[in-house]
């Protein structure tokens, strides 16, 4: 399809939203916890890797990245998605959820 030959790099979607929401004492207090999710999905030809910001219930996107293959992201190019928004989050802690794609043994 068109869009697999497109050479995309990854780009946040909603920094703004999220440095507006992590400012705002209304949403966030230092030093709260947050639920990140981060999720593959695969639509024929189109790999998207996903980060989004759980709140009431939801799930509000942060970035993401369309992956330049099929198949299952690697550690690294979920370690960069996540080093991606991490500065925006200093002052909090941060909990990532994934499924079983991103359970991945420590090496010993």
């Amino acid at each position: 399809c068109t869009i697999c030959s497109i050479a995309l790099s990854p780009k946040p979607c909603c920094i703004n939203l999220l440095a507006n929401y992590s400012a705002s004492p209304t949403y966030c207090q230092v030093g709260q916890t947050l639920s990140i999710v981060i999720d593959r999905t695969q639509w024929g030809c189109i790999n998207i890797l996903t980060l989004a910001l759980v709140w009431e219930k939801r799930a509000i996107p942060l970035s993401w990245s369309l992956l330049p293959k099929l198949g299952s992201s690697n550690v690294a190019e979920q370690k960069d998605a996540i080093a991606e928004i991490l500065p925006i989050l200093k002052d909090y802690q941060v909990v990532v959820l994934g499924d079983r794609e991103f359970c991945r043994r420590r090496a010993s």
